[in-house]
């Protein structure tokens, strides 16, 4: 099933009349970002650097967990609760993979292993960050609230999937919106609105910039989408440490990379999948020797053996694990 043709429509149009709109004088700035405590209040705020978008270039807002769904999001898209382990999950309502396996599974197998490797990179009580690039539907960002103390950081920017992310917190209840920040943007080395390509029956691979299918007849909806670097909305001198970072960006993974900047020196471990489908389509032909160079060491054979290989010759999707040893 495709996206609805009348929400990419009205998306369009929204985005089109943001990118005519003034810039706005200095004085409009300083005056918004004074607003924003008055605004916004968040026990992890002190965190963030950038809570909406530039206005000119980019119109997105950090989700507020007082008012979190307005009621044109409830018009336009809609999502069913099926139960994840112990709790409910707001899934997509037609044909995914990714909502008809929870449904059947009541899991996500991707999302198992992040509380192991969660708690092997710190102590339960210190104050170091889950950060969750490309969260989908929410299935491993609810599996690191429900089986950790993480505070998590979400970037997700397909709003129908963000939709999901917030019906399932909705229900949850304030502790657990206490430990999110969702931001509804997607991350990259530059701050620009780009164009997300969703595939038909898969959700999950939604790609910025390209569209690489699944399978032949494989189909794609398209909306235009914000992005920003992941230093530009968070604060680095506001945070400790980074114990866990999952990045599944459909082959955008260069990109956010280069945008981590100083950031990338807090992470302890970060988990991602190389596909080079999805990485050679965006010219991404060196993600692991990218990370490398941040002081890295990868690991294969799920997550416990260093790679030592040439990643040239990684032929086919993989999970990979990234342990920063200066971090620990």
């Amino acid at each position: 099933m495709l996206l609805p043709r009348t929400v990419m429509k009205e998306t369009t149009k929204r985005l089109t009349e943001v990118e005519k709109r003034p810039p706005l004088r200095d004085e409009e700035i300083a005056l918004a970002v004074k607003d924003v405590p008055s605004r916004f209040h968040h026990p992890l705020e002190s965190i963030v650097k950038k809570y909406e978008g530039s206005g000119t270039t980019n119109n997105w807002k950090l989700v507020d967990w007082s008012k979190p769904i307005s009621r044109e999001e409830d018009q336009k898209f809609s999502c069913d609760f099926t139960q994840y382990e112990r709790s409910e999950l707001c899934v997509h309502s037609f044909k995914d993979i990714v909502s008809d396996h929870i449904r059947r599974n009541r899991h996500w197998p991707d999302c198992l292993i992040l509380p192991r490797l969660w708690k092997e990179n710190g102590v339960a009580d210190d104050n170091s960050l889950y950060i969750e690039i490309g969260a989908n539907i929410g299935s491993c960002v609810l599996e690191m609230l429900l089986s950790t103390n993480a505070s998590v950081v979400a970037f997700e920017p397909h709003p129908m999937n963000v939709y999901n992310i917030k019906k399932t917190l909705s229900k949850l209840g304030k502790s657990y919106q206490d430990r999110l920040l969702l931001f509804p943007i997607g991350l990259g080395k530059s701050e620009s609105i780009s164009t997300i390509y969703s595939g038909s029956e898969n959700m999950g691979n939604s790609q910025i910039g390209q569209a690489v299918k699944d399978w032949d007849s494989q189909t794609f909806d398209q909306l235009p989408v914000y992005i920003e670097r992941l230093d530009s909305v968070l604060d680095a001198t506001k945070i400790d440490k980074i114990r866990l970072v999952k990045m599944d960006a459909q082959g955008f993974e260069c990109n956010v990379v280069d945008g981590m900047g100083v950031l990338a020196k807090k992470m302890i471990g970060i988990k991602f999948e190389h596909e080079p489908k999805f990485l050679h389509a965006q010219g991404c032909v060196d993600l692991v020797s990218r990370i490398r160079r941040l002081g890295f060491k990868v690991f294969k054979d799920n997550l416990s053996t260093e790679m030592t290989e040439d990643p040239v010759t990684i032929v086919k999707g993989v999970e990979l694990y990234a342990q920063h040893q200066a971090t620990r």
